[in-house]
């Protein structure tokens, strides 16, 4: 099964990489949109090492008035984070889910909508702030993910994706090499829209998903079905979505 060669120099190499595709866009700085889970903190902890955490702005973008967002800043000042920006997407949302009502007449999509409209709001939003301070949004998207087209069409879009081309498993390991506590890298990944984590979201383990990815074979067949499945349903978003990505050295 083919793996990542070497998490210590990976974890160099994709600061490097990223200080390097950042700047080849014309500016020195970034805007990540931070959920409160493990890839956003992260790729919030490799910007951080790449470009100072004075060229780093940090969103945490509620999307209700009672929404607790105290675990959010706590893991951004783990992973280094001083500028940190709160944006407010009630409102937003509220909007863009009466007009969907309005113009589907349907009130039952209503929750389908929400969970589509909450990502997109913060991207719009994300991309419109860092127009006004020449900055680059950075997507924390990662190639499991990816690979089932487990995200919203145009949400977590950014000008590159420094984890695109690791798994949910290998991006652990990173966050080890990279220095980062435990409780960070050994964090579920979490859809706080649908209020559920994604692995039971999507209905089989990122273990089982990230084998598949890396040509492993101990994979139970009845899993590795779904996974197909999964995979030629939505392979049409992959194609839509292509950001740069770092490339860590794989071997077999």
């Amino acid at each position: 099964m083919k793996a990542i060669a070497n998490y210590e120099s990976a974890a160099k190499e994709i600061v490097n990489w990223t200080r390097e595709t950042v700047e080849s866009n014309g500016t020195k700085d970034a805007v990540i949109i931070l959920n409160g889970d493990r890839d956003s903190a992260i790729v919030a902890n490799i910007l951080v090492k790449a470009l100072g955490e004075d060229h780093v702005l940090g969103l945490i973008m509620p999307f209700e008035p009672s929404m607790d967002c105290s675990k959010t800043y706590m893991i951004a000042r783990q992973v280094g984070m001083k500028k940190l920006k709160e944006v407010d997407i009630t409102l937003t949302t509220q909007a863009a889910e009466c007009t969907t009502k309005i113009a589907c007449d349907n009130e039952d999509i209503l929750w389908v909508t929400s969970a589509d409209i909450i990502p997109r709001t913060r991207t719009l939003l994300a991309q419109t702030i860092a127009s006004q301070i020449n900055a680059v949004v950075i997507s924390t998207l990662n190639l499991s993910d990816y690979t089932i087209g487990n995200f919203t069409l145009w949400s977590n879009v950014g000008m590159l994706a420094p984890l695109g081309k690791l798994t949910s498993t290998e991006v652990a390991e990173l966050g080890k090499a990279l220095g980062l506590p435990d409780e960070i890298v050994e964090m579920q990944q979490y859809e706080d829209a649908y209020g559920q984590t994604s692995e039971s979201k999507i209905g089989f383990k990122y273990a089982d998903l990230d084998m598949w990815i890396r040509g492993g074979d101990d994979i139970p067949e009845g899993v590795k079905k779904v996974i197909e499945d999964r995979f030629s349903k939505c392979s049409h978003k992959c194609k839509l979505i292509n950001m740069p990505a770092f490339h860590p050295a794989i071997i077999q």
